[in-house]
């Protein structure tokens, strides 16, 4: 299929739905080539970001995720940072101008457990 064509995807002031979005990750894991991954600026609803950080553990050539400018909600931070733990390859994540600000160490685990 097309979807093990795909290395790059990225999406800008996008909204999704809760059913796209699940009907997108679940796409994820049929990818074999997707290296890079982007939300920038999208308006996603905590269920979207919960099936994104689903999404992203079955994505095995993933290396780089950008969420720059969207904002992301504790449970969002929290699977994120299992999926940095969880990753071999994914190393690179822009989370700039998100509202992440004094809830970083809710990342702290997946930086310091994501191999090298």
């Amino acid at each position: 299929t097309h979807s093990k064509r795909v290395k790059s995807v990225e999406f800008e002031n996008c909204t999704f739905g809760d059913q796209g979005m699940e009907e997108f990750t679940r796409a994820l894991g049929h990818s074999t080539s997707l290296r890079a991954l982007a939300f920038r600026a999208c308006t996603l609803s905590p269920a979207e970001t919960d099936h994104i950080t689903k999404g992203l553990s079955n994505a095995p050539t993933l290396q780089s995720l950008n969420m720059a400018f969207t904002p992301l909600s504790d449970a969002a931070l929290e699977g994120l940072s299992e999926c940095l733990e969880g990753s071999s390859t994914l190393k690179y994540v822009n989370l700039d101008f998100t509202n992440i600000g004094m809830r970083l160490p809710l990342l702290k685990r997946g930086i310091t457990a994501s191999p090298a």
